[in-house]
């Protein structure tokens, strides 16, 4: 793996010998890997664009936000989403400046994290302030070279965090009780978890830990459905409650702990219900959301006309950020983050695909054969680079020069684990594209999650791909399109039954 280097440095993040001043990444430990001194990986070079554009930008700090229940307009919904920009923006400018040495990103993040530690006041919303877990990964990145006047505003913002979000829950005085079961608890346990680790404080992490085992036996079925599935009939809000749950198992892992195998009296745990998701992410069922939902905002969305609360099938991309995460506790889920990190327009945390491992493989023994990589030729590097990447939504994953051929590797979801396709074009003389007839059997088959989206999606950039076709014995969809030289592919969706 090309960028196998930097992610033994930034693996050192996760061990768990570390002093435990940290939430899940241990600064101290992380040596500058400069970009400049080796090809950066796509996901690393856009985190450094971001935060190159960033540099002049100044932070616009609010005293309170209100996103949650508020319809798009509502009161300070519009401001609130633009001023939480910022906290992914300290983040971003905190991984550039350990990627690349240039203190002008650290510089610019200690004003971010100055700026809202310094004017937020706590209001105890969780769904409100959840992002903040970016602030606290900016700050476990940079606080080792923090000014003290910053580390004390953001220690005491964080301080407060922790111990007002154990002490609602444990007391049960929360503005809507019905929330303490919830997604709601699910982001309370997982702010006061990321702040209880940052600040090193055993007595507040065992407190984290008593909220999520509470949670885990409150919310978690033994089935593996969550409580929030049967009030909202929707995998949306199934992905918006474990994320928080399996963010605070990744920070209690790299501290040596497993919170993440933790199974309540009936049976239910972590591992359990990504596994009721499953077949779901991997298009083997279908459902439609928020056809039975029972809480009377769902319909204010939907009939609002917002797309994501439609009675619509749940479209899998939405778990990627959720097997991201998952892939770091359980190698097992290597394989559906990059099923659904492949689906174009799905997205996944950078700080959870560099700095929490990359693209970490599978433990066990290697297969004997398996498939590696297609190669194919191209007579147009970079017409066939936009046709894969911008058509197909693969990423570029590296280059090699050998006496003949130029060769462009990609990948899917920004990774090199197989399978890649290569492109290979002759350094010099030219080769006659591979016109294949039609009819012809040769293709090369990929299974896709919605097959009429990416159809679309090609179709618009002059691709020309063919009509789908829905073969309802079969129960697929598929459709064909040819890349610039003539290269064929089979396009599928396999569907469920519904």
């Amino acid at each position: 793996m090309r960028n196998s280097g930097m992610l033994a440095l930034l693996l050192s993040l996760s061990s768990p010998a570390l002093a435990a001043d940290y939430a899940v990444f241990a600064p101290k430990n992380l040596q500058v890997d400069k970009l400049a001194e080796r090809s950066a990986p796509p996901a690393e070079a856009a985190v450094v664009d971001r935060a190159r554009q960033a540099l002049q930008r100044r932070p616009a700090p609010l005293a309170t936000v209100h996103i949650e229940g508020a319809l798009p307009g509502q009161g300070i919904q519009v401001a609130s989403i633009k001023a939480l920009q910022d906290l992914p923006t300290a983040r971003d400018l905190a991984i550039a400046w350990r990627l690349t040495g240039d203190r002008r990103y650290l510089e610019q993040a200690e004003r971010y994290l100055s700026a809202w530690a310094g004017t937020y006041q706590l209001s105890m919303n969780p769904i409100d302030e959840t992002g903040f877990e970016d602030l606290i990964l900016a700050y476990d990145l940079a606080e080792e070279a923090l000014t003290p006047g910053t580390r004390h505003v953001v220690d005491t913002l964080l301080r407060h965090m922790a111990t007002d979000y154990l002490d609602a829950m444990e007391t049960g005085k929360v503005p809507r009780p019905q929330t303490l079961t919830n997604n709601w608890q699910s982001h309370r346990i997982k702010l006061a978890t990321l702040a209880s680790f940052q600040l090193g404080e055993p007595t507040l992490i065992a407190r984290s830990r008593a909220a999520y085992e509470r949670q885990i036996a409150a919310n978690l079925r033994a089935d593996g459905s969550v409580l929030d599935f049967g009030m909202r009939d929707a995998l949306h809000y199934v992905v918006y409650d474990l994320e928080p749950l399996l963010t605070a198992a990744y920070a209690a892992k790299v501290h040596g702990q497993d919170w993440y195998r933790l199974t309540s009296p009936e049976g239910a745990n972590l591992p359990g219900a990504l596994n009721w998701l499953l077949p779901y992410a991997r298009g083997e069922k279908t459902h439609v959301e928020f056809a039975r939902s029972v809480v009377p905002f769902d319909r204010q969305r939907r009939e609002a006309g917002l797309a994501d609360y439609q009675n619509d099938n749940w479209k899998p991309a939405e778990a990627a950020n959720l097997f991201a995460l998952a892939s770091l506790l359980d190698p097992s889920y290597v394989s559906i983050r990059d099923q659904l990190l492949a689906i174009p327009g799905a997205k996944a945390s950078e700080a959870w695909l560099l700095l929490g491992g990359g693209t970490p493989q599978a433990t066990g023994q290697v297969p004997a054969i398996a498939m590696m990589a297609t190669a194919l030729r191209s007579t147009d590097l970079e017409g066939s680079t936009r046709f894969y990447t911008q058509g197909l939504g693969m990423t570029v994953a590296g280059h090699h020069q050998t006496a003949m051929y130029d060769e462009l590797i990609l990948g899917f979801g920004g990774s090199r684990t197989p399978p890649l396709v290569v492109l290979l074009k002759l350094r010099s003389g030219k080769l006659p594209p591979a016109r294949i007839t039609q009819g012809a059997p040769e293709k090369i088959i990929l299974t896709v999650a919605d097959a009429d989206a990416l159809a679309a999606k090609l179709k618009a950039a002059g691709y020309g791909p063919t009509a789908v076709q829905h073969n309802a014995a079969a129960k697929v969809k598929q459709f064909f399109v040819s890349d610039p030289d003539g290269n064929r592919f089979e396009i599928t969706e396999r569907q469920a039954d519904r």
